[in-house]
């Protein structure tokens, strides 16, 4: 029916559930740098922790996670 979640290689309903956890986080970052404008000394590295959280999700998650296996399988058979 949908052809993006295939194409990150993740079936529907976990895409569905990785996206509403983004748009959840992403929700919180707002609401947070909000806050640190109106108050700069509160929230300092909020924003800038929390992309770098989400990098990580994202690069765990779907084709980049399988990639990655295969990449690492390569290695350390090389290894042997």
């Amino acid at each position: 029916m949908f052809k993006h979640p295939a194409r990150v290689c993740m079936t529907y309903w976990s895409h569905f559930n990785f996206s509403m956890y983004l748009s959840k986080e992403f929700a919180k970052a707002s609401c947070c740098a909000f806050i640190h404008a109106i108050y700069p000394d509160t929230l300092i590295t909020h924003s800038s922790d929390t992309i770098k959280k989400l990098h990580i999700n994202m690069t765990n998650k779907g084709c980049e996670v399988q990639t990655k296996n295969k990449t690492n399988d390569k290695q350390s058979t090389n290894k042997k």
